[in-house]
């Protein structure tokens, strides 16, 4: 059967697509069902040895840790789902984090990890690189992030960790005052009939309050956070402000307060001071001015807001008897409006999470050059030329392989097609999947395998070197032609199901890519290392002709004089397609 060239390359590429889609909704639903976990004991124990009980999480994820006596230590937090898109080498790393009581970082723990297992069990062996976390204020480690040293071999990995715990604590920081979550009792004194909270969808950080038909009945916003540290006459409070679904005051009410409590008592059964917030939407507090002194100018615009944007409120001179109370919470309720419009206020907001910017460092800014002059070698006369070759492989092996150990791998793509591709972090080496994909599907070479890989190079360097030579042919050549099919069915596998049921398996035991990071390698990879590069001393080329997955998916891919004939390789690729979907459906 014939078709037009361009029509079935087109089909080609739509297969590898679907699979890729597969694999990245597989993973997302697998995230989803362990979204919300609490944090396991034994984790905390490892950051808090005296650790009795941890707290249900709030609507921020933090839960609250105490003592056998009920004493606060401190709190802990995850960092999935929040920092999911942090992708290390090949994925994301989901951590513990702890903070002590007084605000500083007791430490953190990697409760599980979709980066490649090799480094991070590089990561976990390195003690100085937990310690350097330890003792820091939130504040402190993100000014003080990039004095911290990568791990030797794991250097994506380690630096996406450091970015994670960065990035999870770069919002609004735990309470350390206020630290138990809301409950459906506290939400019915704003909301009579809720029975159900549920965080609000990120960036914001209310609080979605349902009823018994689940409902949605409105939201809360809650102060403490940013208001640990507005005191009144001898503490802080933590407010609740019921908003209705035109965002607008229901309610207020003090969940808890440090202050003298006669004057917050005063302050919750003054009507006129309850009243005062009734109607007022979120942007109309946050556009509030601060008040100061014993009395509170309302009215008077903030200033950089425009007068007749704000409403005329008058002027409050605070509860009778208890002004400093009563202006404190004004001041709170402010300060949380504020935080919640600066998160939801603008698309832009979005790209505060870091993926907005390109992190060029220096081994990316290398792996990019070898990848453009890769390019120019093999797209030009220059890669006929033997002394050119040569040089050219000596900088693949000592260079891209050895010191850089940038190598595409089945574990890299997985990772990718699960977690996504981190341009921002690892761009050098998104540069160089581009070109060994791209330039395929479009150019009709494989340049990767022929111009860019240091594993190919070696091969090259060292076929022929034996007097005699073993000839595959026949029955033998379709035979080891399985071998890259029955290792990427395992990729699909491996890569659509739990994690958890699969461990200590890993997709970089399969080929030898990870063998080329010495101090991180494993026996499995540097064992097919080794028979690779031994077969090739026999037959050239011979692992990546007969063992490569990575080789055999560009090769798929590459557009050439055949592109417009059904082979074998479309029916491998329809049969993981098939396979991908099974899998898909039985989730």
């Amino acid at each position: 059967m014939r078709m037009k060239r361009h029509g079935l390359h087109a089909v080609r590429m739509l297969l590898v697509t679907l699979v890729v889609t597969l694999i990245h909704l597989q993973h997302r639903d697998l995230v989803d069902r362990k979204t919300g976990s609490p944090v396991d004991i034994g984790h905390v124990r490892t950051l808090f040895p005296e650790a009795a009980a941890v707290g249900t999480a709030d609507s921020q994820g933090i839960q609250a840790v105490e003592d056998a006596s009920g004493h606060l230590l401190g709190t802990v937090l995850q960092t999935s789902p929040q920092c999911d898109h942090i992708i290390g080498f090949s994925g994301p790393t989901r951590l513990i984090i702890g903070l002590s009581s007084d605000g500083r970082l007791a430490g953190i723990r990697i409760a599980s990890s979709n980066d490649t297992r090799d480094h991070v069990r590089q990561v976990e062996k390195d003690e100085r690189f937990f310690a350097a976390f330890v003792g820091r204020t939130p504040e402190e480690l993100e000014a003080e992030a990039a004095a911290i040293d990568a791990v030797s071999g794991a250097t994506l990995t380690s630096m996406a960790i450091v970015e994670t715990v960065v990035r999870r604590l770069n919002g609004r920081q735990p309470s350390l005052r206020f630290p138990k979550a809301l409950t459906a009792a506290d939400a019915r004194r704003l909301f009579p009939e809720a029975t159900r909270l549920e965080p609000d969808d990120p960036p914001s950080e209310r609080i979605r309050v349902f009823d018994d038909r689940n409902r949605l009945l409105g939201t809360i916003l809650r102060t403490a956070g940013v208001s640990d540290s507005i005191i009144g006459y001898q503490g802080p409070a933590d407010c609740l402000i019921g908003l209705d679904a035109d965002d607008r005051v229901i309610g207020m009410v003090i969940r808890h307060s440090y202050d003298n409590q006669p004057y917050v008592r005063w302050v919750q059964e003054d009507d006129v001071f309850r009243k005062l917030f009734l109607g007022r939407t979120s942007a109309e507090l946050a556009a509030w001015a601060r008040p100061l002194g014993r009395e509170a100018a309302v009215g008077t615009p903030s200033s950089d807001t425009e007068p007749d944007e704000i409403p005329e409120w008058g002027v409050l001179e605070g509860v009778s008897g208890a002004t400093m109370t009563s202006t404190a919470i004004i001041r709170a309720i402010v300060a949380a409006a504020r935080d919640d419009q600066e998160k939801t206020a603008s698309p832009s907001d979005a790209v505060s999470d870091g993926r907005g910017s390109v992190n060029a460092s220096i081994r990316d800014a290398g792996t990019a050059a070898v990848t453009v002059v890769g390019l120019l070698i093999g797209l030009t006369s220059l890669r006929t030329r033997r002394g050119v070759r040569l040089l050219w492989q000596a900088v693949l092996i000592g260079y891209l392989g050895l010191i850089n150990g940038d190598l595409l791998s089945q574990a890299l793509l997985a990772g990718w097609a699960q977690s996504g591709i981190p341009w921002r972090s690892a761009f050098g080496l998104v540069c160089l999947t581009a070109a060994a994909v791209l330039v395929p599907l479009f150019g009709g070479r494989n340049i990767y395998c022929h111009h860019l890989c240091p594993h190919g190079a070696v091969q090259r360097l060292v076929r022929g070197r034996l007097p005699w030579q073993v000839r595959v042919t026949g029955r033998g050549r379709r035979l080891l032609r399985l071998l890259p099919l029955s290792l990427l069915i395992v990729v699909v596998v491996v890569a659509m199901i739990d994690p958890d049921r699969v461990k200590p398996f890993s997709l970089v035991d399969i080929e030898p890519f990870d063998a080329w990071v010495v101090q991180v390698a494993g026996g499995a990879t540097i064992g097919v290392a080794v028979a690779g590069i031994a077969a090739s001393l026999l037959t050239p080329m011979a692992y990546c002709r007969w063992g490569c997955p990575t080789g055999a998916l560009l090769q798929f891919l590459q557009r050439s004089g055949r592109s417009d004939r059904l082979t074998g390789q479309d029916m491998a690729a329809a049969l993981l397609l098939l396979l991908a979907v099974l899998l898909w459906v039985q989730n």
